[in-house]
């Protein structure tokens, strides 16, 4: 009886080596397939600049039959997904693209500061920002209202302007240099 108890544990443990070998036979074959499938992968696409996916470019035929807000003799037009950008500058200082006369380009913004506390919290659409370009070549001051989204760019002596380019849209912005826009003639009586 005590030799087939020990034979018992004998094949017990034979059983159990086998067993490890076999386990880690398999680890290794996992680790290898694991290790080709990390060698076979695509690397990730970079990450999205932040709010990039709210602008892109709009052809003027494309655009709806509206009345024009402006019309400057010289522009580039962009489509905004207004309701999501405004959603994602809800803090005090912010990283945000918006579209220049150079391209979208990146800015660091903070609150400027022209409204208390307690009026914002009242207007929480309306918001005003200034700040840089990345590079620090562009100056900016950036509103939201419930017409939508206004930028006034500065480099050097040019003026660039963002602003929403068809009434009652918050999503077609035209960018122009202040230059571009018709000059109109005062009213006669206004002098009177």
């Amino acid at each position: 009886m005590r030799i087939a108890t020990i034979s018992f544990f004998i094949l017990l443990i034979l059983n159990g080596c086998k067993s490890n070998r076999q386990t880690n036979e398999s680890s290794s074959n996992n680790e290898a397939v694991a290790g080709e499938a990390v060698q076979n992968q695509t690397p990730p696409p970079p990450p999205k600049p932040l709010n990039s996916e709210f602008w892109s470019r709009i052809d003027e035929a494309d655009l709806p039959d509206l009345e024009r807000a402006i019309n400057p003799t010289n522009q580039d037009l962009w489509q905004c997904q207004y309701d999501d950008l405004l959603y994602s500058i809800s803090n005090e200082n912010i990283e945000l693209m918006l579209p220049t006369d150079q391209g979208i380009q990146v800015f660091n913004l903070v609150n400027s500061g022209t409204m208390s506390p307690e009026l914002a919290a009242k207007f929480p659409n309306i918001k005003s920002y200034k700040g840089k370009s990345l590079d620090g070549s562009i100056s900016a001051r950036v509103d939201t209202n419930e017409k939508g989204l206004y930028a006034e760019f500065k480099t050097g002596s040019d003026i660039i302007l963002l602003a929403p380019y068809l009434k009652g849209s918050r999503t077609i912005y035209t960018v122009y240099n202040k230059e571009d826009l018709p000059k109109i003639p005062r009213d006669e009586s206004f002098e009177k």
